[in-house]
């Protein structure tokens, strides 16, 4: 099984909050999960200016010219096809991968890991011996 988290923290790293959780049998969906999640979290962090739609116009406008924030870091990972397929192999291999982005108030990650049966589970024994996995 593949677990999908989103965690915030604050930044002395005192307080730790799980935002959401996911359980899920593949590599793809972990990914599919986690991808949407970053884009509802981006947009509840800090909604797009050019997408609000039910603010006055002008009511929003970017706030971190000098640099990308964590909503704009979160949505351009969303719309990386190639971080995502290497994502996918990773987990495919029993690595687990870690998205994290931050601001002054929170540090975010979005994680994707294999419980450790599963991780057990996929390391071969030597040949010639009579080990079984058990899970």
């Amino acid at each position: 099984m593949i677990v999908c988290e989103i965690t915030a923290h604050s930044p002395d790293r005192m307080g730790h909050w799980l935002l959401a959780t996911y359980g899920t049998s593949t590599p793809r969906l972990a990914l599919r999960w986690l991808t949407a999640r970053a884009g509802e979290l981006a947009d509840r962090l800090d909604p797009d200016p050019h997408e609000v739609t039910w603010a006055d116009e002008g009511a929003f406008r970017l706030s971190a010219p000098d640099g990308l924030d964590p909503s704009e870091h979160l949505r351009l990972w969303q719309a990386d096809l190639v971080a995502h397929e290497h994502m996918m192999q990773a987990l495919a291999v029993g690595s687990p991968v870690v998205l994290t982005v931050h601001d002054d108030a929170a540090l975010y990650t979005l994680t994707a890991y294999r419980t450790l049966a599963d991780v057990w589970a996929t390391f071969p024994y030597p040949a010639g011996t009579d080990h079984q996995v058990h899970v």
